[in-house]
């Protein structure tokens, strides 16, 4: 399967996903928040790839990190219709300091070469067959994943209202 065709299934899968995950996610809980959270993170990290490739210069994930926690902040806050006083905090609280380190990287990585680091790895990596595909999968796959992983306890409490579940505080604030 060429590279184009394979993009052109993936793009199709995550239409498809993003149309019927509501239908789904809606009787699934906590998976359903962490389902959503994922997928927040997993478009950014797509919109902040193709960044990437048209400016060549793939440091700009780095600037993706703080703002994968405020859309996981908010992507799960939104999902329901009542909040406590600490979900507001916990969102007010993470929107600050993602939206912070999103400007402080932006302002530090605009106007500059890529990363030293990026540059290594992209060069090791154009000498294989599908250097695109180790690109997106090393670097932004892996990126927004681990966000996603540490994002776990907003996404905790953000969920835990939904039941009353309060046992699900201590495990968030954790």
């Amino acid at each position: 399967m060429k590279y184009s065709q394979a993009l052109k299934v993936y793009l199709l899968l995550m239409v498809v996903f993003l149309i019927f995950y509501p239908v789904v996610a809606s009787s699934y809980g906590i998976l359903a928040f962490a389902g959503a959270g994922l997928l927040g993170v997993m478009i950014s990290v797509h919109i902040f790839f193709i960044l990437g490739i048209f400016l060549k210069n793939h440091t700009f994930i780095d600037t993706a990190w703080g703002l994968s926690f405020v859309i996981v902040a908010h992507v799960t806050f939104w999902m329901q219709n009542t909040h406590s006083t600490i979900q507001w905090i916990v969102l007010a609280m993470v929107t600050a300091w993602g939206l912070r380190l999103f400007v402080h990287i932006m302002l530090r990585t605009v106007g500059k070469a890529e990363d030293p680091r990026y540059q290594q790895m992209r060069q090791k990596m154009e000498s294989g067959k599908h250097a695109l595909l180790t690109t997106y999968l090393r670097i932004y796959i892996a990126q927004g994943f681990l966000a996603w992983i540490i994002a776990a306890p907003i996404v905790f409490i953000n969920a835990s209202y939904q039941n009353n579940d309060i046992i699900f505080y201590p495990i968030g604030i954790a």
